[in-house]
């Protein structure tokens, strides 16, 4: 019917619309030809995802089923007096199954969707049914230290789902710094059920927890503030044997974060002096290679991407480039080992769009704007695998301020004309549009820092082109 629509504008306007509207089609994709109802997108959704979302109601049913087991048990204690000590027994082994259940949830099912792509809101679906199970659950025995400990496990689930720089965040920060804050709470006191290892493990994880929910909420020096505190717990960690490795990857990643949040900040040569370049300098992660397991590659990768967003904060294209090369090698390194992870597949797209950023500045056209290209179609094509993971948002509201930025650099090229300089700068505040559009889409703050400096670029290149103060040849 779209092919036939009498009005044109409302016709394809190309056939290779209508075959991109047939791909999209077979393979469970929204289809422009029929109106994006919220029903329409989340069946087709549904339909790519069969297993994930099949899990997800298996598991909600069982919940739901606990609920019922646990309240009938505790209600035929209060009905039947002369059976008190029985159904009180029965009671207590229903309790004891629910509780186990919630353990299994958070030990198995959840941890083995938590990284994969396009399950950002099934995840949260799943998070938030475990929590309202363990609420109801308190209801009937609210003095059992389990469920306290299941509680503030959960809480601190919850929280580290909003982490912004994890695989599955819908970026509701807010809620995840108050559920971090709320499990310490919890927790602080001890618990009789918990070893001191396995105390201090929960509530080193409830701060962590918070931190990455401030970073969400661009509340960068509160996060700074916080994190000594996270060190400190992390000390006792490192000497211990059975955690001392873990430990010391941990406060490397630790710091790599802070180096991040200290470039948001404004602060970008103390990121470079305090944080990245110690770790870029010591033998532990210069014997990083291909071979390394993940967690070092992922550490890796994150001082690059820091260095890289630092030098480009300070406008040094030359010290940025080389960086953001060894940037995009890791990432995509990272891909092809873990193609199913969607942190590697949302940072792929931000460290190419870096490396293009720096090869249009520093010379390398050709290079620059394939990168950039490569960037945008690649985030495009994440989101419309998972519109609601807030990962993906804020790295393509990031990849438009840094597409922007770059077309300024390439419309101030000295062999520019003035008409290629203003066809450049035009291309460039189109690409601002957009990445304001997105910004506001993001709950993340992280892109906001990008987008501020697109504006500035943009602004100033445009008052210099229009008063002929620019660098291009007068006509």
């Amino acid at each position: 019917m779209k092919c036939l629509e009498k009005d044109r504008n409302r016709r394809y306007e190309t056939a290779t619309a209508i075959v991109a509207d047939i791909r999209a089609h077979l393979t469970n994709e929204p289809i422009v030809a029929r109106p994006p109802s919220a029903a329409y997108r989340f069946q087709k959704l549904v339909r790519r995802h069969r297993i994930i979302f099949t899990t997800i109601i298996l598991v909600t049913v069982a919940l739901l089923l606990g609920v019922i087991v646990a309240t009938l048990a505790l209600i035929r204690v209060s009905t039947a007096r002369e059976r008190e000590q029985a159904a009180l027994e029965q009671a207590n082994q229903q309790l004891s199954a629910a509780k186990d259940f919630v353990k299994h949830v958070f030990d198995n099912v959840e941890t083995k969707i938590a990284r994969l792509a396009g399950v950002a809101e099934a995840r949260q679906t799943l998070t938030q049914g475990s929590l309202n199970f363990v609420h109801r659950l308190r209801a009937l025995a609210s003095d059992d230290p389990e469920l306290r400990v299941a509680l503030a496990r959960l809480l601190i689930q919850a929280a580290e789902s909003q982490n912004p720089g994890l695989a599955n965040t819908v970026g509701d920060y807010t809620s995840g710094l108050q559920q971090a804050d709320t499990a310490f709470e919890l927790l602080r006191d001890g618990s009789p059920t918990l070893t001191p290892s396995e105390l201090s493990m929960m509530l080193y994880h409830a701060r962590e927890a918070a931190v990455y929910s401030l970073y969400g909420l661009g509340k960068w020096e509160e996060a700074i503030a916080r994190l000594p505190e996270v060190e400190a717990m992390l000390g006792q960690f490192e000497a211990a044997p059975s955690t001392s490795q873990w430990a010391r990857e941990r406060r490397a990643n630790v710091r790599l974060d802070s180096a991040s949040a200290l470039v948001s900040a404004g602060r970008p040569k103390e990121a470079i002096q305090r944080y990245l370049q110690p770790f870029l300098t010591n033998d532990w992660a210069r014997n990083i290679n291909v071979d390394s397991k993940e967690s070092q590659l992922r550490s890796l990768i994150a001082a690059n991407d820091n260095l890289t967003s630092a030098y480009a904060a300070l406008k040094d294209f030359d010290a940025m480039l080389p960086w953001a090369n060894e940037a995009v090698r890791t990432a995509e390194l990272l891909v092809k080992k873990f193609p199913r992870d969607a942190r590697y597949a949302a940072g792929q797209p931000y460290s190419w769009s870096m490396q293009g950023y720096a090869k249009l500045r520093t010379g390398d056209t050709n290079g620059g704007l394939a990168a950039l290209t490569k960037a945008r179609q690649e985030i495009e094509r994440l989101i419309r695998t998972d519109p609601a993971n807030d990962l993906f948002r804020y790295m393509r509201a990031t990849v438009a301020a840094n597409q922007a930025m770059a077309w300024v650099g390439w419309s101030q090229e000295t062999v520019a004309s003035l008409s290629e300089s203003e066809t450049r700068l035009s291309q460039a505040e189109q690409y601002l549009v957009e990445a304001e559009q997105f910004c506001r889409e993001a709950k993340a703050k992280e892109p906001e820092r990008f987008l501020t400096a697109a504006r500035t670029e943009v602004a100033t290149a445009r008052a210099k082109l229009e008063t002929g103060t620019g660098t291009q040849p007068k006509p």
